[in-house]
């Protein structure tokens, strides 16, 4: 029998030395850290996640460091090059077990599996449905767009006009029109949301979406923890969800005299026997595919109100075009594109593992099985190579085709989101209408517009004071964070004013839950 005196003194010598021994022997020795811990242990990048920081955290260590690979976790990589993309997704290395978190009704979406094989197999049902030309010619998108744009515009106007000042919070209004837009394509119109004109339904909606936010970090970094942890009010918000969804699914479904398929329901309907599996996948379209297009939407008209140039010459190219031409606007698509380059709605890491096997080399690093690698849209996409000089001109946006290894916020390969066509044509027709019919300003210029009205002086908006009494002129100390954040804010063709400030471009989701700004109808 050992004795306890050597488990006691000894073990955790022998736990030490082999430690150390595999430190040094490590494939990745020689690569640069995201902190001095990281060689050691995960434990930093958990704190990352759990504190929102990661994302800037990334940026910071690549850029300062400037190199294409930095070292997470013992066995964790993160890469920021072009050529690490192809290597990583388009080679189809498998998802890790993070993206279990993803799962509805215990059972996992397309966009949670962990085997490609599955994966490839839910694809092919969906996949001609979401392709370009479908999306182009779909009849229920159109004819939703007809009826949900016009209420959209009604409801900003209506919402700037109860201002003196024209300030309004965007953000639902926004989510409402792509949440009816996408439940078009999943249920189709007649078993659809009508989020645009009932504001009851969408808030009690979006507070019962938005309120589980702050518990996903801890349950995607620590899972068992989160099981601990995690409110049982949480769980029961999931279950009203799914049953909220499942609602809609099966009207759509049993409606009288259906033809051939008609949605995304009816596609799933006829191919999978499961219903915790059809309903699992729609709820997953449901969630991403309205809040994704809500967030760039939300980014696009922040970066654009900072640039009244860009604005006007958007607003002479869409004036007057239907939706069935906007695809050949150059300007529209270029702003699209740039919006969802510096603000990609899901700009975090996408984890994959190495397979068992030889392992694989990724720009240039031998990474062996086991090894968790990722790209990150909001590192890849702020990349010293991919910003061009003359930041702020229109014609930034027509130097993007020469980038576009750079552009990369639908992911891809084989794994790549499968409602990309349908986001693109959402994203354009609803920034034309707005562009078409407001003029769009920081929140930051509300006094200088209400002073011009009253026919004063303008005032410096420099001074403008915002929060608790602090001015956006006064000179005060920041964090390193905060600092590198309005370095970055420049970057690109898109520069959001400081007075916009309620946005973060790193976690891209809205600063507390709103994203105000200044709409002036045109012709006023």
């Amino acid at each position: 029998m050992i004795p306890l005196v050597f488990i006691v003194l000894y073990l955790p010598l022998l736990l030490i030395t082999v430690h150390i021994y595999s430190t040094l022997t490590s494939p990745f020795r020689h690569l640069p850290s995201i902190h001095w811990t990281a060689p050691h242990t995960s434990l930093y990048n958990v704190y990352l996640q759990l504190t929102g920081r990661e994302n800037r955290a990334l940026h910071r260590a690549h850029n300062k460091l400037q190199q294409p690979v930095v070292r997470v976790g013992p066995t964790a990589l993160s890469f920021s090059s072009p050529s690490a993309i192809k290597q990583i997704y388009t080679a189809n290395l498998p998802k890790s077990a993070w993206y279990s978190v993803f799962a509805n009704y215990g059972s996992p979406p397309m966009f949670a599996m962990l085997d490609n094989r599955a994966h490839a197999a839910r694809k092919r049902i969906v996949a001609g449905f979401y392709s370009n030309s479908a999306i182009a010619r779909n009849p229920a998108l159109h004819d939703t767009a007809a009826e949900v744009v016009p209420a959209l515009l009604t409801n900003l106007r209506t919402a700037a006009a109860a201002t003196p000042t024209g300030v309004v919070d965007v953000w639902p209004h926004l989510n409402a029109a792509t949440m009816d837009l996408t439940t078009a394509l999943l249920f189709t119109r007649a078993h659809s949301t009508r989020f645009s004109t009932a504001p009851a339904e969408l808030h009690r909606f979006l507070h019962a979406f938005h309120s589980r936010r702050p518990w996903f970090p801890l349950a995607a970094a620590l899972p068992r923890l989160a099981a601990w942890l995690t409110p049982r009010w949480v769980a029961r918000t999931n279950t009203a969800l799914e049953a909220w969804c499942s609602a809609m699914a099966r009207a759509c479904v049993a409606r009288p005299a259906r033809g051939p398929p008609a949605c995304v329901a009816d596609l799933l309907h006829a191919a999978l026997p499961a219903t915790a599996d059809r309903d699992a996948e729609l709820l997953d379209h449901l969630g991403a595919g309205h809040e994704t297009t809500a967030l760039a939407l939300s980014f696009t008209l922040a970066a654009l109100a900072a640039q009244p140039d860009l604005q006007a010459a958007l607003f002479a190219e869409v004036a007057g075009h239907r939706r069935t031409a906007l695809e050949r606007l150059w300007l529209l698509n270029g702003v699209v594109r740039e919006g969802l380059r510096l603000y990609a709605p899901i700009p975090g890491p996408q984890p994959r593992v190495v397979p068992p096997g030889a392992g694989a080399t990724i720009a240039g690093v031998f990474c062996p099985p086991g090894t968790t690698v990722a790209v990150a849209p909001a590192v890849l996409h702020r990349d010293r190579a991919a910003q061009a000089d003359g930041e702020g001109e229109v014609q930034r946006v027509q130097e993007l085709r020469e980038r576009d290894v750079y552009w990369w916020p639908f992911g891809g390969g084989a794994r790549g989101c499968v409602g990309r066509w349908a986001a693109l044509w959402e994203l354009k027709v609803l920034v034309a209408a707005i562009v078409e019919e407001f003029e769009v300003f920081p929140v930051g210029e509300a006094e200088e517009l209400a002073e011009r009205a009253r026919g004063r002086r303008r005032v410096n908006v420099k001074r403008v004071r915002r929060g608790r009494g602090r001015s956006v002129s006064e000179k005060r100390e920041r964090t390193k964070d905060e600092a590198w954040e309005a370095e970055m804010k420049t970057v690109g063709m898109v520069k959001v004013a400081e007075g916009v400030g309620l946005v973060d471009a790193y976690t891209t989701a809205p600063v507390g839950g709103a994203v105000r700004l200044v709409l002036k109808r045109r012709g006023t």
